[in-house]
């Protein structure tokens, strides 16, 4: 199913809860639509709740769509639920800034959808109406590239400088730069480019990244390396280190609970890739030095996915490898290599914990397995067009390309019919090769009834059987007489 837009899209995200059909699409003309792509239309209460207000502002913004739209279809491909049909509906679309909108993410609960913007903006519109909640300006000194919601209480962006900075929505936006130029300065150094973040509001910033970021995921709990065999002193003095640490805990009044609580909490990492070419991973509850920086690839890192429940990362690159990482061996670099896309991997989705969705520039969206490695097939086609996004919701998978539309792929309806299928082409194979008279079968059936058939071998082993045993009962005899 392909959803036809105004303009080309940029960013894609599914609506978190699981008994909703609404997504999100940040346009390059600047506007940000919501759409609910269920196969009836939403009731009429919810339509009203939604749209309380709303009419007449959205004919006036929607009249340039409608006639785009009608105009200039989705290219590539004929939509076969056209607008106006009951395929989906478009709710609300606002335009936050006048610049283009680089990405679009809904918060966890889904109340709200995050929005970053070409002029360095950071706004929050209400999923309800789609009005502007709150905005950043100025939030980043160069455009951002991607947005990231962690929890309720933090959210990370990354720009094109190669700055990660780390938000709290329950704080107040500073508008101290709400007066400065829309136009991005790349004159700045990016150790003041991480500073204007945090003149801006940020909680926290990072800046050993140099070129823009490209993807970014959250690890609830990354594999931890594994410790090195430590000589007897060096056990003996983190021992130490250790009681200390005990005595100066119940020195201040605190008890084992912070420590409790701390293990709890897990190794929570913030996976970052990078064109410079090198993996990060960030601590969010720790300063700007608790930061793993990788060795330098040699290739731009385009996307990353965490499989086996944190024990792998999967990184696409720009030559077409999936490289895959090891946390418990370090992320200095990778362990592995799975060749097979003929073109750069731009985008990755994890779609269970061994298998994982590759959008290339060649406009299709692979499913990878992962250890073992295997191409299992191809699931949507963009007629040549790089994938730029993918997003997954139980079994939909959204993507986007250069082209203003989003294709919905229903993985369990629309899914070609060769994907993990192989024991049924193994039994075709069988059914063919015995139509055919194989050979193969027919020595199987020789080989059985030669076994059914006596040898002559077996013959003169039996005879030699029996007189051994008429020695042994000669001899026998022969020692009883005495």
């Amino acid at each position: 199913m392909d959803i036809p837009l105004s303009s080309d899209c940029l960013d894609v995200s599914f609506h978190p809860k699981a008994d909703t059909s609404l997504i999100a699409a940040s346009l390059v003309s600047g506007k940000v639509q919501l759409l609910d792509y269920s196969p009836s239309q939403r009731t009429s209460a919810q339509k009203g709740k939604a749209a309380a207000g709303q009419d007449a502002k959205l004919d006036e913004a929607d009249d340039s769509d409608e006639d785009e739209e009608a105009s200039s279809p989705a290219s590539g491909s004929s939509s076969p639920w056209p607008r106006g049909n009951k395929g989906h509906t478009k709710l609300w679309a606002t335009r936050p800034t006048n610049k283009s909108c680089r990405g679009a993410a809904f918060d966890e609960q889904g109340d709200s959808v995050w929005v970053i913007s070409k002029d360095g903006s950071l706004s929050r519109l209400g999923t309800e109406t789609g009005s502007v909640v709150q905005q950043w300006k100025g939030a980043h000194s160069a455009a951002p590239s991607r947005i990231l919601p962690v929890s309720c209480s933090l959210l990370a962006t990354g720009d094109d400088d190669g700055v990660v900075a780390l938000w709290d929505p329950r704080r107040p936006p500073k508008n101290a730069l709400s007066g400065s130029s829309s136009s991005v300065k790349p004159s700045k150094s990016t150790s003041e480019a991480a500073q204007s973040c945090l003149s801006a509001g940020a909680v926290r910033s990072y800046s050993h990244h140099f070129d823009w970021i490209t993807c970014m995921i959250h690890v609830a709990d990354l594999t931890p390396p594994k410790e090195l065999r430590k000589r007897p002193d060096e056990i003996r003095k983190a021992q130490k280190r250790e009681a200390k640490k005990a005595k100066r805990r119940q020195m201040r009044g605190l008890g084992a609970m912070e420590d409790e609580s701390a293990d709890k909490l897990g190794r929570e990492r913030l996976v970052v890739t990078s064109g410079d070419g090198t993996l990060s991973v960030i601590d969010p509850r720790v300063g700007p030095s608790a930061v793993e920086v990788s060795e330098d690839q040699e290739d731009e890192l385009l996307g990353v996915a965490a499989i086996k429940r944190g024990n792998k990362l999967v990184v696409g690159t720009q030559l077409g490898m999936l490289s895959v990482w090891a946390p418990s061996r370090g992320l200095l670099d990778h362990v592995d290599r799975i060749p097979g896309h003929p073109q750069s991997v731009d985008a990755l989705c994890m779609l269970d914990q061994d298998t994982v969705l590759t959008g290339s520039s060649d406009g299709l969206i692979r499913v990878v397995q992962v250890l073992p490695n295997k191409l299992l097939g191809v699931v949507a086609d963009h007629n040549g067009l790089p994938v730029e996004r993918i997003a997954r919701k139980e079994g939909w998978v959204a993507s986007v390309g250069h082209g203003p539309e989003i294709k919905l792929t229903d993985k369990h309806t629309d899914a070609p019919s060769h994907v993990g299928s192989d024991s049924e082409s193994d039994t075709d194979d069988d059914e063919e090769e015995e139509e055919a008279g194989d050979p193969d079968a027919k020595d199987a059936s020789e080989d059985e009834a030669a076994v059914e058939r006596p040898s002559k071998r077996s013959k003169t082993q039996s005879a030699s059987g029996k007189a051994a045993q008429s020695r042994q009962a000669a001899d026998d005899d022969f020692f009883a007489g005495f």
